[in-house]
């Protein structure tokens, strides 16, 4: 009896049409990085409108549920908040900061902004790393001087704003006194997690030092500085945390990021100046200390090898140095000092005693120039060749001093400093006809040594003509952060 119920229910199958029958799997998230896949249905039958039914019980399949996946990779963590000072740079305010690029990325070490509702002109200015004051300057050019700045002091948390008057590297620098105090009306200020914030709203047409400044009819500089200290109670100090202007006058009405000054002869200057002190004045003084018994009988230019290689390095180091010099007296303006660091006056010394100036000092102070916005590590860079110089100046001393023991008397391999500067004397026979002993060992060690040398200033160079580099190796390895994190999120 089973077996004819079985053949009927068979033969009535073969009466219906063909349908298909869907399997479904789903996937299943509990949290960001814990989920469930490949998580399997009951097996459905897919029926048009016309279609018979069978009433048949279908097979069953039993579901397994695979146990949850734990990404190896962790979440990208939450953006993190972004200062309202930055909302509003790309469509509805004017917004000027430092370094280059801060606005995109939030993260200004000072900046001012200019939003213009109607006649009303209300500014803000921000800086971080604690400073004492942050300051922005309507100017009629891009340096300091003559310009109408709005001071954001803070003083023990109390912080306070002001209205004040700069000169043009002289004293008193800047003065609250020669500025009327009411053009400016304060809005909000506050010093959280070392940020100093103020906001402010200023007349649109005022009178300082005989100076009308019109907001809505004139076009300005803006400038930004900040500093660590006050010099008294009514004067600001030297802006050494920041300190730059917009590359050109423009309305303040205008809507986005304003651009900077061009960078371009300051790096030129920077990297003549690297080229002259670091490679060829090391390379000439080299030469002429200890290879003037060196390749005896060659000549170059119908001089001895040493002495011309020694005059083309030493030329070359004197072209630097002025080219450098003219450079930078272009970008400031005119000669000018750097508050505290004394580079502008040992680079003065370097120009007028060209061949005998302390050259290391000088180059060491030029990384902590605020302008040069070099990584503090490139002191050890030069702490480097400083090192390696002195080491190479030490061991063929010691090779001169042993190869004058070997030798006659009346046989010199070293001169003094006073026969290198014009002092002629006398060369025996044998000065004249052969090397002096060991003058392949010093062969070798120039070999060595002047490739060093050059790379040395290479780097140098390139790390002043890339400034500031550490901010694009960070944007470089957010790049690469981003990716890595969005790799393992994909998986």
């Amino acid at each position: 009896m089973h077996r004819n119920k079985t053949a009927k229910l068979m033969v009535m199958k073969r009466n219906l049409p063909i349908t298909p029958i869907v399997l479904m799997r789903a996937t299943v998230a509990q949290s960001y990085a814990v989920f469930w896949k490949n998580i399997e249905s009951n097996l459905v039958e897919v029926v048009s409108r016309n279609t018979v039914i069978d009433t048949t019980p279908m097979v069953s399949t039993t579901t397994t549920i695979t146990p949850p996946i734990i990404m190896e990779s962790k979440p990208s963590p939450p953006p993190r908040s972004v200062d309202s000072i930055y909302q509003g740079c790309s469509d509805t305010k004017l917004c000027f900061g430092s370094p280059e690029g801060c606005i995109q990325k939030a993260d200004c070490q000072g900046i001012v902004t200019v939003f213009v509702a109607g006649d009303e002109y209300t500014f803000e200015v921000q800086a971080t790393g604690s400073p004492k004051y942050v300051a922005a300057a309507l100017s009629m050019d891009s340096k300091m001087g003559d310009d109408s700045a709005m001071e954001c002091v803070q003083n023990n948390g109390r912080i306070t704003l002001h209205a004040s008057w700069t000169y043009p590297r002289t004293e008193p620098y800047v003065n609250r006194n020669d500025s009327p105090q009411n053009i400016l009306t304060p809005l909000a200020s506050s010093f959280v997690d070392g940020k100093l914030y103020c906001r402010f709203r200023r007349d649109t047409v005022s009178t300082v030092k005989g100076i009308t400044f019109d907001l809505a009819n004139k076009q300005y500089n803006l400038m930004i500085v900040a500093g660590s200290t006050m010099k008294d109670e009514n004067r600001v100090g030297f802006h050494d945390k920041v300190y730059v202007a917009t590359g050109s006058p423009m309305a303040l009405s205008v809507v986005g990021t304003a651009a900077g000054p061009s960078k371009l002869l300051l790096k030129l200057h920077g990297c003549f100046m690297v080229a002259a002190w670091i490679g060829s004045a090391s390379l000439g003084i080299l030469l002429a200390r200890y290879f003037r018994q060196t390749w005896v009988g060659k000549r170059f230019g119908g001089k001895d090898i040493w002495f011309a290689y020694h005059r083309i390095f030493m030329v070359a180091t004197w072209l630097f140095t002025i080219i450098g010099f003219i450079l930078i007296l272009i970008e400031v303006g005119g000669y000018a000092t750097t508050g505290d660091n004394p580079h502008a006056i040992t680079g003065l010394v370097t120009v007028i005693l060209c061949f005998i100036q302390p050259i290391v000092a000088t180059i060491f102070l030029a990384v902590y120039l605020q302008k040069a916005e070099l990584p503090n590590w490139t002191v050890y860079i030069l702490a480097a060749f400083v090192a390696f110089h002195v080491i190479m100046h030490l061991i063929l001393s010691l090779t001169v001093c042993v190869a004058d023991g070997r030798i006659t008397k009346g046989r010199v391999n070293v001169f003094p400093m006073k026969d290198m500067m014009g002092h002629t004397r006398q060369a025996s026979a044998i000065d004249r006809d052969a090397d002096a002993p060991y003058s392949s060992f010093r062969k070798l060690l120039l070999g060595v040594y002047a490739p060093i040398i050059v790379i040395l200033a290479i780097v140098v160079i390139c790390l002043v003509a890339l400034a500031p580099i550490v901010q694009t190796y960070n944007n470089v390895s957010e790049v690469l952060n981003n990716a890595v994190a969005n790799n393992g999120t994909n998986k």
